[in-house]
Order: C-alpha cells, then sequence, then structure tokens
C-alpha cells in the first residue's frame, strides 16, 4: 500500500513540527489566546484542507496540492486583512495573518495523514 507523503524527508520534517508543537504547548498559554485568533487559525486549516484535498483529487502532486492549500488560504488571510484596513469599523492585525499561516499549513499538512 502507498503512503501518502508531501516530501521525501517528511519524517524529518515531521518530526520538527512536533518538536515545534510541543515547545510551543508547554511556552504558551493556550486559553489566553484571543477568539479571532482561534477563529482564524480553524477556519484557515478548514480552507486549506478542503484546498489542498481538490488539488489532489485533480491530479496534482503532493507538493503541488500543499503549496495551493497554503497559498490559497494566505492569500485569502492577507486579502481579509486588507480589506479590514480599509474599512471603518476594523483595523487590520498582523497576527491574525500569522494564525491564518499556520492555520493553513497545519490543515495543508493534516489533510496527507487521512485518505480522502
Amino acid at each position: 500500500m502507498k503512503k501518502h507523503i508531501i516530501f521525501d524527508n517528511h519524517d524529518k520534517i515531521a518530526k520538527k513540527i512536533k518538536a515545534i508543537l510541543i515547545v510551543l504547548l508547554f511556552t504558551t498559554n493556550v486559553f489566553a489566546i484571543d477568539n479571532d485568533k482561534k477563529q482564524h487559525f480553524i477556519y484557515s486549516a478548514g480552507i486549506a484542507s478542503t484546498t489542498t484535498a481538490i488539488a489532489k483529487h485533480y491530479g496534482k502532486s503532493n507538493l503541488e496540492s500543499y503549496l495551493y492549500g497554503v497559498g490559497f488560504t494566505v492569500g485569502i488571510g492577507v486579502l481579509k486583512e486588507l480589506a479590514d484596513s480599509r474599512s471603518k469599523n476594523h483595523t487590520a492585525d498582523m497576527e491574525d495573518v500569522y494564525a491564518d499561516i499556520l492555520g493553513a499549513v497545519t490543515g495543508s499538512l493534516l489533510t496527507f495523514r487521512w485518505r480522502w
């Protein structure tokens, strides 16, 4: 049975990501994260996961699918923040973009852990 991988050295990358997440888990107060940032993370993960799965379904390689998912999602997040910067009722926030990036990477990577 064929394994789903993104990169040839995916084990090294997965170990590094796990190490970073463990460090963040123990050094960050997860409960202090603003609800808005959590929403950015969750929505970005969902969009990236869906985009990655669609790209994979249409025959793109694992790397291309990953890049489509992350790129599309981060692009949406940046456009949303640009729209907020022009709005009188909202302000743009780079931390929202960071949450979008983290969510996009997480959602796209998790897509390869399940078969669609």
